[in-house]
């Protein structure tokens, strides 16, 4: 059976190597997965994974290679998390779609899953269609065949939305292995209104720029950071600098990504949060009730796949 064989690197550089895919299997339709889980371990409001076959193989490896299973993966340097979605002894591999050296062609969107994880619907609202075709949204796995219509809300947190907002009112936002923990609080009285603060702190975006999506398909939402008295960084943490002042903040533990934030931005003390982090159990894993969607993809000249841009504005 004729494969094909895909350039993958991240973005400093450091993992370069090649996943092989059946030919004839392409492009591969496979889900969005929406679960608390793969949010919570990323940061991101969904992550988009394509299964290869057996385990990747190094940057210059052949069509021959594909004869048997490699026993060496030392070509593989783990950050926080394995390269692939599985661990290292498995015999079933996905990678992240974003690392791919071209997505298109090779992967596409084929439904949603977990969508009753997001209470909400998540970003599953946002991106109804690939193609002109309504993409399903299964309750949780595909197998179950259980689907959720569009703008679906679980029960539970319409009726909490039937009670009024409090002032006063938190919302939490924690990685996966809780090693970071967030409170945000909304924003009260400002005595000089900063009018970059007031439109950041209410909108978040999808960004799809091509550099950006090796780094992860990040969805995120601008913050002031209020750190504890005697604290100059949140603990936990694991800086890269992606572009000289531009700055990515991982928990050092489970890999998830936290803050994003750069030395030139207009009003220095913002940060985005990464959206993925926030309590779905408390007001969905949008919150609408505390942010609202800007109703632009930034960075449209440059985007990793142009088919998923085009859907997106045709939403």
């Amino acid at each position: 059976m004729t494969t094909t064989l895909v350039n993958v690197t991240c973005h400093c550089g450091t993992n370069k190597f090649k996943v092989a895919f059946h030919t004839s299997s392409l492009p591969i339709a496979s889900d969005l997965c929406h679960c608390n889980t793969c949010r919570h371990s990323t940061g991101l409001m969904f992550i988009h994974t394509a299964p290869i076959i057996n385990a990747p193989l190094a940057s210059d490896a052949s069509p021959d290679d594909m004869a048997g299973k490699p026993e060496n993966l030392q070509h593989l340097k783990a950050y926080s998390k394995p390269s692939g979605r599985l661990t290292r002894d498995s015999d079933s591999w996905s990678v992240y779609t974003g690392i791919l050296e071209q997505p298109q062609g090779i992967v596409q969107v084929g439904a949603h899953r977990f969508v009753e994880s997001t209470i909400d619907g998540g970003f599953a609202n946002h991106y109804p269609v690939v193609s002109g075709i309504e993409l399903p949204r299964y309750k949780s796995m595909k197998e179950d065949g259980e689907t959720l219509p569009f703008d679906w809300k679980a029960p539970k947190l319409l009726k909490a939305q039937e009670t009024l907002f409090k002032a006063n009112a938190t919302l939490s936002a924690y990685c996966d292995c809780k090693s970071i923990n967030l409170t945000l609080l909304r924003e009260t009285t400002i005595t000089k209104p900063k009018p970059n603060v007031c439109k950041w702190s209410t909108r978040h975006q999808l960004d799809l720029l091509d550099r950006v999506n090796i780094i992860d398909t990040y969805t995120s939402l601008p913050v002031v950071l209020d750190p504890k008295e005697g604290e100059t960084r949140t603990p936990g943490l694991a800086q890269y600098e992606s572009s000289p002042g531009i700055f990515r903040e991982s928990c050092a533990t489970c890999g998830a990504k936290v803050f994003y934030w750069t030395r030139n931005r207009k009003g220095g003390d913002i940060l985005d949060v990464g959206a993925g982090l926030l309590d779905q159990e408390q007001e969905g894993s949008r919150a609408d009730r505390w942010f609202a969607w800007a109703d632009k993809v930034p960075h449209p000249d440059n985007p990793v796949d142009k088919m998923v841009l085009d859907d997106l504005r045709m939403d």
